[in-house]
């Protein structure tokens, strides 16, 4: 699978996954207020999935030196994200934006620590390749 399709898959996988846990979150507050937050999370994890996979590219090639690149690109680029959710669930006047939001993170936070790993992978063959020729 090529990282494109890839990318796209994961985007599907997070539009559900984070779908169905803020309407789970929010579900006591009627089904009209879950299915609003539920739409608000999915459509956004979505977007913010295929968006997060760019930043973290982008990010990683910015600094030098392979921790401050995993760094950067993990832990910048989330806190990016969590700052874009947190203000969408704002504007959109989820009713528990705290749980909703833990929920996200608790399903992403792994996706911003292993992602940067492919990438180092990445970078460390291209830098043996490189050394080789």
């Amino acid at each position: 699978m090529n990282s494109k399709s890839r990318v796209v898959l994961m985007g599907i996988c997070a539009t559900f996954l984070h779908g169905f846990v803020a309407y789970y979150v929010n579900h006591e507050y009627g089904h009209a207020a879950a299915l609003k937050a539920a739409i608000s999370q999915a459509a956004a994890c979505g977007v913010i999935t295929l968006f997060t996979a760019s930043l973290m590219e982008i990010t990683f090639s910015i600094p030098r030196g392979l921790l401050t690149k995993y760094l950067f690109s993990s832990v910048g680029s989330g806190s990016v994200v969590l700052a874009l959710v947190v203000t969408l669930h704002i504007v959109m006047e989820t009713p528990d934006v705290m749980m909703t939001v833990v929920g996200a993170a608790f399903l992403s936070v792994p996706y911003y620590f292993i992602y940067p790993l492919f990438l180092s992978r990445d970078y460390k063959k291209t830098l043996l390749e490189r050394a080789g020729a």
